[in-house]
C-alpha cells in the first residue's frame, strides 16, 4: 500500500513536470525579452542624445564661427562680404568634420540658403522636412529638434538636428544690436567709421529678417554600432533560451522514455516470470504424467478384469463403472496438462474466420437453447482469409463460448461479432452473466485458476497460449454483474 502510494505521487510529478517547463520557460522568456527590451531602449536614448549633443555642437560651431568671420570682415579693410558666404565658409568647415553628412540653412517659405556637404542636400525640401521644420516653429527658440530617417532606397538610416541660426547681434530676434550703447558702441569704437558699422547692422538685420533655421544631417552609422549590439545580444539571448527550452523538452521525453521503458521493462519481467513458471509447470507435468499413467492404465485393467469376473450385476458393478470412469477423468486432465505444457504442432491452412466461429456456434446451439439464452451474431462480410489452425481455433472459441453460457445460469444474451481492423481481424464475445471481479482480472489467464466448483483451470490458459501461438492476442474485460468481453484478435494473411 505504501509503494502504490510513493507510485501514485510519483506519476503525479511526472505528469505535471510539463506543466513546471512550460511555465519556467514562459518566466524566462518573460525576463530576457524585457532585459533585452530594456538594454536596447537604454542604448537607443543614449545614441538619440549622443547625437542631438554633436548636432547641437555643430550648430553652436556654424554660429560662432559665421559670426567671428563677419567681426572681422567688416574690421578689415577690405569689400565687406554678405552674410550668406561667412555662413557657407562655416558649414564647408562643419561638413570636415567626421560623421556629418551635411549642412543646410533654410530661410523664410522653406527656401535654401546656402548648404555644404559632400553627400549632397535638399535643393527643394520636401514635404516631410518642411513639416519637420514646421514642428520647430512652436517650440522656444532655443530648442533644438530631431528625427531619425532613412535614405530613399531605405538602407541608410540619418540623423537630423534643426535649430534656428541666431548669431549674436541680430536687432529684434538677437537683442543687442537696436541701440548704440554698450557691446555696440564698443564695436563702433573698433570699427573705427560709422559706415562701416551700418553695413554691419544692415546684414544682421536682414538675417533677422529671413528667420533662418540650421539642419544638420549627421550619418548614424558610428553611433548604431552599440543598437547593433544589443540586437546581436537580443538573438543570443533567444538562441540560449530556445537551447534551454530545447534541452528541458528532450529532457522531459527522456524522462517519459524511461518512465515507459520502466513500464515495458516490468511487463516483461512479468512475461518472463509467467513463462519460467510455464516451463516449471511443464517439467513437472510431464513428470506427474509419466509416474501416474502406468498406475492409472494398471487400475483402469485391473478394473475391467474385476468387472469380467464378476456375476453379480449389483453395487460391485457401478463401483467398478465408477472407478473406469474416474481413471478416464485423471487421463484427460494429464492430456490436457500435458497439452498446455508442451509445444503445440499447428497445422494451418488458410480459411475465413466466419467458417471456424459458424462451426463453434453449431456445436453450443443445444447449450444455447436449453440456458434460455439469446444469440446475437454479426459477422463481417468480405473479411480476408487467416492462416490458423482450425481444430485449435476452433477449441479456443468453443471455451470462451462456454465461460459465457456458464456465467448465465439465468438465461441472457451472448453476443458474436467479427470485424477487421487494419491488417487484423477481431472476433469479439460478449455476454450478460455474472461477470469477472476487478482482483481476478489479471489471474485468468494463469493456469489452473478457476472460480468455478467443477473447473480445471485450463480453458482460458489453453485458449491464450493457442492465441499467442498464431501470432495473436486475447484481451478479456470484464464488469461484475454486467457481463464479460472478450476478443480474439489474429493477424489477416498479407496480400
Amino acid at each position: 500500500m505504501i509503494r502504490d502510494k510513493y507510485s501514485r505521487k510519483r506519476d503525479f510529478f511526472y505528469n505535471l513536470s510539463p506543466w513546471i517547463l512550460a511555465a519556467a520557460c514562459v518566466l524566462l522568456f518573460f525576463v530576457l525579452t524585457l532585459f533585452a527590451v530594456n538594454n536596447y531602449q537604454r542604448e537607443k536614448k543614449l545614441m538619440v542624445e549622443a547625437l542631438i549633443q554633436k548636432g547641437g555642437t555643430i550648430i553652436r560651431f556654424i554660429s560662432s564661427s559665421s559670426r567671428e568671420s563677419m567681426r572681422a570682415n567688416f574690421r578689415g579693410s577690405q569689400t565687406p562680404l554678405p552674410w550668406e558666404e561667412h555662413v557657407k565658409i562655416a558649414m564647408e568647415q562643419a561638413v570636415e568634420q567626421p560623421g556629418v553628412d551635411y549642412v543646410v540653412l533654410v530661410g523664410l517659405h522653406d527656401r535654401v540658403i546656402a548648404g555644404a556637404g559632400e553627400g549632397g542636400f535638399e535643393k527643394n525640401l520636401t514635404a516631410s522636412t518642411r513639416s519637420f521644420l514646421s514642428s520647430l516653429k512652436t517650440h522656444d527658440a532655443r530648442v533644438f529638434i530631431s528625427r531619425d530617417i532613412k535614405d530613399e532606397k531605405g538602407r541608410k538610416r540619418y540623423f537630423q538636428v534643426a535649430a534656428p541660426f541666431k548669431p549674436v547681434g541680430v536687432p529684434g530676434r538677437f537683442p543687442g544690436m537696436g541701440g548704440r550703447s554698450g557691446m555696440n558702441q564698443r564695436m563702433m569704437h573698433n570699427l573705427g567709421h560709422q559706415s562701416m558699422f551700418e553695413g554691419f547692422k544692415r546684414e544682421m538685420d536682414r538675417l533677422g529678417r529671413m528667420q533662418p533655421i540650421l539642419i544638420v544631417q549627421l550619418n548614424s552609422e558610428q553611433f548604431s554600432y552599440p543598437i547593433r549590439r544589443q540586437i546581436l545580444q537580443m538573438v543570443i539571448l533567444l538562441l540560449v533560451f530556445g537551447l534551454v527550452a530545447v534541452g528541458g523538452f528532450l529532457s522531459l521525453l527522456t524522462l517519459r522514455g524511461l518512465k515507459g521503458s520502466r513500464l515495458r521493462l516490468g511487463k516483461i519481467e512479468k512475461e518472463l516470470q509467467r513463462s519460467e513458471r510455464l516451463a516449471a509447470l511443464g517439467k513437472m507435468a510431464a513428470g506427474v504424467a509419466h509416474e501416474l499413467r502406468n498406475p492409472l492404465s494398471s487400475i483402469k485393467g485391473l478394473a475391467l478384469l474385476l468387472k469380467s469376473k464378476s456375476s453379480d450385476e449389483g453395487s460391485s458393478v457401478e463401483t467398478v463403472d465408477i472407478l473406469v470412469q474416474e481413471v478416464e477423468r485423471l487421463n484427460r486432465s494429464i492430456e490436457e496438462l500435458l497439452d498446455y505444457a508442451k509445444p503445440a504442432k499447428l497445422n494451418k491452412i488458410n480459411l475465413n474466420i466466419n467458417v471456424v466461429v459458424e462451426k463453434t456456434i453449431q456445436l453450443v446451439a443445444m447449450d444455447i437453447q436449453a440456458q434460455g439464452i439469446s444469440l446475437d451474431s454479426h459477422l463481417a462480410e468480405g473479411l480476408p482469409e487467416i492462416m490458423v489452425d482450425e481444430d485449435k481455433l476452433n477449441q479456443v472459441f468453443l471455451n470462451l463460448f462456454l465461460n459465457g453460457i456458464q456465467a448465465m445460469a439465468n438465461g441472457g444474451i451472448l453476443t458474436v461479432s467479427s470485424i477487421r481492423r487494419g491488417d487484423t481481424i477481431a472476433v469479439v464475445i460478449e455476454d450478460t452473466g455474472s461477470g469477472v471481479a476487478e482482483s481476478n482480472l489479471a489471474r485468468v489467464f494463469d493456469p489452473y485458476f478457476t472460480t468455478k466448483n467443477d473447473g480445471t483451470g485450463l480453458g482460458l490458459a489453453m485458449s491464450s497460449k493457442i492465441v499467442e501461438e498464431h501470432e495473436g492476442k486475447i484481451i478479456l474485460t470484464s464488469e461484475p454483474g454486467k457481463g464479460t468481453r472478450v476478443e480474439v484478435i489474429l493477424p489477416a494473411v498479407s496480400g
